[in-house]
């Protein structure tokens, strides 16, 4: 597969797409060679969050139809909080356990914050790996999780349902941005990974 040789970091990105001495290349050729289609851990991303810091983004249920639209991406403490000022205590997190800190005073003056530990068995989100006839909004699954994950222009923010019947929030299909504003006239191009 010729795929991995696009694959760049900034430091490498004025290096020849053939390249091949580069370590970082020969790595991911040898990771996609023991990746095929239908393969389950090539599409398998573990949910684990270890801090109340990562920036996430809430699935919202329409109040008129089933329809459901995505809130701007916040910080998981920023989530828990104005869930609480909502009257919403005690939420967790699927395969985590989830706790308050405390107040600035009993905290040493830190902020408010959430202790949030993943539990021994954490979420798994499997994507369905598809080589042709995407879209723009479906083309991550054409990558293996491995090579979306090294990228070094997007980043993935996972998408997140909250169960009130459980009082848990439940990941759902992540997303990916560009880590950085770009401005693109119609003959530019940026690459992805």
């Amino acid at each position: 597969m010729h795929l991995a040789c696009s694959v760049s970091t900034p430091a490498e990105s004025t290096a020849p797409h053939y390249h091949n001495s580069s370590p970082t290349i020969r790595y991911y050729s040898s990771r996609l060679a023991m990746f095929l289609p239908g393969d389950a851990l090539a599409t398998t991303i573990p949910f684990k969050v270890t801090t109340d810091t990562p920036h996430m983004i809430l699935e919202v249920q329409s109040e008129t139809s089933k329809a459901t639209s995505d809130s701007e991406l916040c910080p998981l403490r920023k989530l828990f909080q104005e869930m609480e000022d909502e009257g919403i205590v005690d939420t967790s997190i699927m395969g985590h356990s989830c706790a308050r800190a405390g107040t600035q005073d009993q905290t040493a003056g830190e902020d408010d914050f959430f202790i949030v530990k993943p539990n021994n068995v954490v979420p798994l989100f499997s994507y369905t790996w598809v080589s042709t006839g995407h879209k723009f909004s479906t083309c991550a699954s054409a990558f293996p999780r491995e090579v979306l994950d090294a990228s070094p222009v997007l980043v993935r923010y996972w998408r997140m349902a909250y169960m009130k019947a459980d009082q848990e929030l439940m990941p759902r299909k992540p997303l990916y941005f560009l880590r950085r504003s770009m401005s693109l006239n119609a003959t530019s191009f940026v690459r992805l990974l």
